[in-house]
């Protein structure tokens, strides 16, 4: 929890200094929430279908990171 709240403080000082979200620190925290949520999860009492819901955005998370990642460093190079 204390995770969260310090990446949450970094991206709400990152957008005060240029008044921009961006999207990467965004990914970062919710990849951060739902690896606490997996961390803290009891897995026999849970549904199937909650523990496919929960890989599924761990997927979509990683993938949508990635994307992000992938064009940032595309466009440095770029205008560089």
């Amino acid at each position: 929890m204390t995770l969260i709240g310090l990446e949450l403080q970094a991206c709400i000082h990152i957008y005060l200094e240029d008044y921009n979200i961006h999207a990467e620190a965004m990914l970062l925290i919710s990849m951060t929430a739902i690896t606490r949520k997996i961390v803290i999860l009891d897995a026999t009492k849970t549904e199937p279908l909650v523990l496919i819901g929960i890989g599924v955005l761990v997927v979509a998370l990683s993938s949508g990171y990635y994307l992000v990642k992938r064009v940032k460093d595309i466009w440095v190079e770029d205008n560089t």
